[in-house]
């Protein structure tokens, strides 16, 4: 037995090709974004400006390459993991400083993630229809099924957190017809 330290390690640059090689080979592939985008944030730049830019390119790259895609269900599981990993990103400051994030941000990627699943859904269901779902193995169908049952219940948080700063600004409002004395 060879203890395990004496295993030949990549460095991290090797990696990174590695990374970027299996995101170019498929870019639409749900573990080859997620892979490259969570290397790309947590590894490589260790959640540095740099991270958080290379990670909205990545993001925002692979949603405009599967909106061109018209016949695979699939991607659009990618592109709406990917939209909630930009909305992380872009909102990641209004998070660790406790400040509200905005209605408009929300709304925003509520919509965007909500016609991205609605697009799934439609290219599912005519995958169904036309018998093309029968050729993927059960394993990967329950794999697909798996990882759109985490995206909706994902994208569900956003209706709470959108109520939340509706119920926030109402009471703003309040507040200051109160303060006018109205």
């Amino acid at each position: 037995h060879r203890d395990l330290h004496s295993f030949p390690t990549r460095r991290s640059s090797d990696l990174a090709k590695l990374m970027n090689r299996s995101y170019q080979l498929d870019p639409t592939h749900y573990g080859a974004y997620n892979s490259y985008n969570l290397f790309i944030t947590h590894h490589t730049f260790g959640g540095t400006d740099e991270s958080r830019n290379a990670a909205k390119r990545l993001a925002r790259h692979t949603i405009e390459l599967i909106k061109h895609e018209k016949e695979d269900p699939e991607p659009y599981l990618t592109a709406a993991s990917a939209s909630s990993n930009l909305f992380l990103i872009e909102t990641e400051d209004a998070r660790v400083n406790g400040t509200p994030i905005s209605l408009e941000t929300l709304r925003k990627f509520r919509d965007e993630i909500k016609s991205l699943l609605g697009t799934f859904e439609t290219l599912q269901k005519q995958a169904e229809d036309s018998g093309d779902w029968d050729y993927l193995s059960i394993d990967r169908q329950v794999e697909i099924a798996q990882r759109y049952r985490f995206a909706k219940k994902t994208f569900g948080q956003f209706d709470v957190m959108i109520a939340r700063a509706e119920e926030r600004a109402n009471n703003v409002v309040g507040s200051e017809v109160v303060e006018k004395g109205e």
